[in-house]
């Protein structure tokens, strides 16, 4: 299969190569939009994710359906992917959000678990 979609990331990495194709680009794509808090992007203010803000919220049906449209909004703006299905589980200092996604381009499901740290939160 020929590269679809070629970019550059620093994240994680010492030295390069730096660029990213196909599938890695897409995955840490989606990823940076979910670590991004909403707001906090310049010129963007819709740009990220508003589950930084539901941290300290209890974990209850209402809280879950907020963090499933956030998920399905930030999936549905990133063509190379559908959402399946969306889990969500608190631990005691972090909440972690379970993504099954379909890499449309290849038509490949993934599992990508995303964590959301009280403590970093906390710290910021």
């Amino acid at each position: 299969m020929a590269t679809l979609f070629r970019g550059y990331s620093t994240y994680g990495k010492r030295h390069g190569p730096f660029t990213l194709k196909d599938y890695d680009l897409a995955k840490q794509d989606i990823t940076n939009h979910f670590y991004t808090r909403q707001g906090e992007r310049l010129m963007n203010p819709k740009f990220g994710s508003i589950i930084w803000n539901l941290l300290f919220e209890p974990l209850d049906e209402s809280v879950i359906d907020i963090i499933k449209e956030d998920c399905q909004r930030i999936v549905n703006l990133d063509p190379r992917f559908e959402l399946d299905e969306t889990r969500t589980h608190e631990h005691e200092h972090s909440l972690s959000v379970q993504l099954r996604l379909r890499y449309v381009p290849a038509n490949k499901l993934e599992v990508l678990e995303l964590t959301f740290d009280k403590q970093i939160e906390e710290a910021v």
